[in-house]
């Protein structure tokens, strides 16, 4: 997610990480952030949950042994679409 704000920042756009993981029980945590455009300004929410080896991520289970490319590809291609100009 750091990386991807640095990217982002270059074309005026930029990634919220919130600071805090929350703790869910069952030894579940949730981490958030926001990717905000500012053409037009919007918002998209990113919230992954991790347990043990296991990332939940848009209701899709990776496992950090093998499956973070995975990952970093599903949420790469959400922020591009996400991002991609509107045609009008």
């Amino acid at each position: 997610m750091t990386r991807l704000d640095k990217v982002l920042r270059t074309v005026g756009d930029s990634v919220e990480i919130d600071g805090i993981w929350e703790h869910l029980g069952d030894g579940r945590l949730r981490r958030k952030a926001k990717v905000t455009s500012t053409e037009p300004t919007q918002q998209l929410s990113i919230d992954f949950t991790i347990q043990g080896a296991r990332i939940f991520y848009r209701d899709t289970l990776y496992q950090f042994s093998h499956g973070t490319e995975a990952l970093i590809g599903a949420i790469t291609g959400e922020v591009e679409q996400f991002l991609k100009p509107k045609a009008s």
